[in-house]
């Protein structure tokens, strides 16, 4: 989002209502009172958080029950089951109960072809981090359950980890899984991610098209919702930097005011989203180490990685995905 916006939201009354458009950016002088309250309901305003917290008994049998219900809880959460949708790479097309269809293409007629649609698996943390030699921790990057995870990129010797906006997903040298699938945004970007696995002229290898198909979808996705947002902020500021002295207690001016709190809490949350976005993809960008060791493919031809100074392609690939985040900051 245009920085004028988001400074006038975020500011109000300390350095004054711009306009979104570039020819409104010096500031604009509106009434008094209408100041007064901009200042009072943005600038100062106060977000409580509250917490709870529980006692716990002390008697021995007390703590003896607490002990066990602590080993349950890690049981369980350790056992519980992750739902996936799994693309893998192979020399033949298979069918959705993984055996090769009739008519699959020979490796001689295509460099590499990819399932045309993904298999749905059930996968325990546990399972998964037999199967990839993952931490577990790692794996809670792509838990559904953990809604709050912050943005992340994580590179290990076998897989990259990602969790960025609704997209959680465990990407290897021959296969990607998509987890939570029942997510509205991930469902529309399975055929998007399958178009863009299956395309036999891609120079590239299938852990970058899955890196850049993920990249492409997330930074669709802020530019969408900038787009929705920047109209109603512009609204509301239109409104209130024309009101005149007359126009104070009007409807529209009193609607406008009503909307501002709300607006730049949506506006807060969005920014923070996109910033921690920002900085996982420059963390990305700030290790040569992270970058060399993203050549899966590579990794499993030849058996060696790759010096950590040859990482040019996924390099220029996350500058490119980095700069159309910036635009929306």
């Amino acid at each position: 989002m245009n920085r004028v916006v988001c400074r006038a939201i975020r500011d109000g009354g300390c350095y004054g209502i711009h306009r979104i458009e570039s020819r409104f950016i010096h500031k604009t002088q509106i009434h008094s009172n209408v100041w007064l309250t901009i200042k009072y309901s943005i600038g100062f305003h106060t977000r409580i958080y509250s917490s709870s917290s529980s006692s716990s008994g002390s008697s021995a049998s007390s703590s003896s029950s607490s002990v066990s219900s602590i080993s349950s809880l890690i049981s369980h959460t350790h056992s519980s089951t992750l739902e996936a949708l799994e693309f893998r790479k192979s020399n033949q097309i298979l069918t959705s109960d993984g055996t090769p269809h009739l008519h699959s293409l020979s490796s001689s007629s295509v460099e590499s072809s990819f399932i045309l649609q993904p298999i749905r698996r059930e996968v325990t943390k546990t399972e998964l981090a037999a199967n990839t030699g993952l931490n577990l921790r790692d794996i809670r990057a792509v838990d559904a359950s953990f809604r709050q995870e912050a943005p992340a990129i994580l590179v290990r010797s076998n897989a990259v980890i990602l969790k960025l906006e609704h997209v959680r997903a465990l990407i290897q040298a021959d296969r990607m899984l998509l987890f939570d699938p029942v997510h509205p945004a991930v469902r529309a970007f399975v055929p998007e991610l399958a178009a863009r696995l299956g395309s036999g002229s891609s120079p590239l290898p299938f852990e970058f098209r899955a890196l850049e198909a993920v990249l492409i979808n997330v930074t669709a996705s802020i530019h969408r919702h900038m787009s929705t947002l920047a109209p109603a902020v512009e609204s509301v500021l239109d409104t209130l930097t024309s009101a005149g002295s007359a126009d104070f207690g009007s409807e529209s001016v009193q609607t406008s005011l009503d909307r501002l709190l709300p607006l730049e809490n949506s506006l807060n949350e969005f920014l923070s989203k996109v910033t921690q976005l920002r900085n996982a993809v420059n963390e990305i960008l700030s290790s040569d180490e992270d970058m060399s060791e993203m050549y899966l493919t590579s990794v499993l031809e030849t058996g060696h990685r790759r010096r950590q100074d040859q990482h040019e392609e996924i390099e220029m690939m996350f500058e490119n995905y980095l700069k159309q985040i910036d635009s929306v900051l």
